[in-house]
């Protein structure tokens, strides 16, 4: 079986109406520190990150006490909004999604989740990925079976611990939940 750790990242400087892009907040970043030495002593080969600064920014301290490269990767992206939606209504947009089950949502969405599940099922090696709180729902909800787009709730660099097994994606931990409502 490989392990997969999937990470959300840390806390954002601004919110996800606020800025397209954000780094780390303060917080964020001692967050990000704090995975090190819980995850030290993993035998992980491969970091993959989203683009996004803020995912970036938390795989950063894990690349250099691990000694390696990060590998960019879009499908682990956060989710898309639709091109109509402006940026100051980005979370007006989430949150009446987060409502909706997969049947409900529209076929962008359902590229989406399926590059997600299709990347990590092409993982050959103990890796870390650094992403999203909607990423990680994805996966959780397709391994549960769970047709909602938000089935839990991780918290700021959460370790989602997953086993992959011949195309089979397992979940081993859940990692920690976000105590606030964050939808």
């Amino acid at each position: 079986m490989i392990e997969i750790l999937c990470i959300r990242h840390g806390q954002a400087a601004a919110s996800w109406q606020e800025n397209p892009d954000p780094g780390l907040s303060e917080e964020g970043t001692r967050q990000a520190l704090g995975l090190v030495p819980v995850l030290r002593q993993e035998k992980i080969r491969s970091i993959i990150s989203s683009p996004m600064q803020r995912t970036r920014q938390t795989a950063s301290p894990l690349c250099k006490a691990l000694h390696l490269p990060v590998t960019i990767d879009n499908n682990f992206c956060e989710i898309p909004t639709p091109a109509l939606v402006p940026l100051e209504k980005r979370l007006d947009w989430l949150r009446a999604s987060s409502h909706l089950k997969w049947p409900q949502l529209e076929e962008g969405l359902h590229r989406w989740r399926d590059n997600i599940l299709n990347s990590i099922r092409a993982i050959q090696t103990p890796t870390i990925i650094v992403t999203h709180f909607m990423v990680l729902n994805v996966v959780v909800g397709s391994i549960r079976g769970d047709v909602k787009l938000v089935n839990y709730r991780p918290d700021y660099c959460s370790v989602l611990r997953l086993g992959l097994t011949e195309q089979q994606i397992v979940l081993l931990d859940l990692g920690s939940q976000a105590q606030s409502r964050l939808l």
